[in-house]
């Protein structure tokens, strides 16, 4: 995996506590790719209702020119097909993993996550309330 996004003391405890709530509600996906029972590359995905979302993957470099995350992605890809998922978002950035799927790039500036419960969705709404009275005042 990306050891660069997850060196941060912070960044790495947000992505394990998200990781374990979506884990005990079932939404959590680990894919690997094996050869000889070692992990040669790997995904972190995220099901929400009908879509699949890859967030952060890795390989051994000594098996790159094998294309093996390309092959990792045709296996998520037949998993969700076989899954009846909707869409698959292939995270962000490009790699080489991704660019063969002609995929459309979709950029999100600004993005909330309620917490499950009807406090956080009431909060959620405040929040959204007063951020429609901000975008108004600014006009």
């Amino acid at each position: 995996m990306s050891s660069i996004r997850f060196t941060n003391d912070i960044n790495r405890g947000f992505i394990a506590d998200y990781v374990n709530l979506l884990a005990g509600r079932g939404a959590c996906r680990i894919f690997e790719l094996e050869i000889n029972s070692r992990p040669i590359a790997s995904v972190l995905g995220f099901v929400m209702d009908d879509n699949l979302w890859l967030y952060s993957s890795g390989f051994d470099p000594s098996w790159r020119k094998y294309g093996v995350m390309t092959m990792l992605t045709a296996e998520i890809l037949k998993w969700g097909i076989g899954s009846k998922l909707a869409v698959v978002n292939l995270s962000c950035g490009k790699d080489m993993g991704k660019i063969r799927w002609s995929p459309t790039e979709v950029n999100f500036f600004h993005v909330l996550q309620p917490a499950p419960r009807s406090k956080g969705k009431l909060l959620l709404r405040a929040y959204e309330s007063v951020d429609g009275l901000r975008r108004v005042a600014a006009c």
